[in-house]
Formats: structure tokens, sequence, C-alpha cells
């Protein structure tokens, strides 16, 4: 299941661009201070929501 999510979450990145349900928009007016840490790589799609 958590396969088929990430491998989801790809496609749609790949193909329609990083942030497709507005979620950097999310963390920047909610959370600021960890927008802050993470804005710079937010493009390049860090490993930010999966481990392992």
């Amino acid at each position: 299941m958590v396969a088929m999510m990430q491998s989801t979450l790809e496609k749609v990145q790949l193909e329609y661009k990083p942030d497709v349900i507005g979620l950097g928009t999310y963390l920047k007016q909610e959370y600021p201070a960890a927008w802050k840490k993470i804005q710079n790589d937010w493009e390049r799609g860090g490993n930010y929501f999966f481990a392992g």
C-alpha cells in the first residue's frame, strides 16, 4: 500500500509539478518555521514524508 501511494505521488509530481494539492502553501501558512527549513528543497522533493 505504501509503495503504491509513493508511486502515485511521484507520478503526480512529475506530471503535474510538485505541489498539486497545495501542501507547500499550507505548510508555509500554518507551520512557517518548518517551511523555512525545507523551502529550498521543496521543488527537488526531499523525502520529508516517507521513512525508509
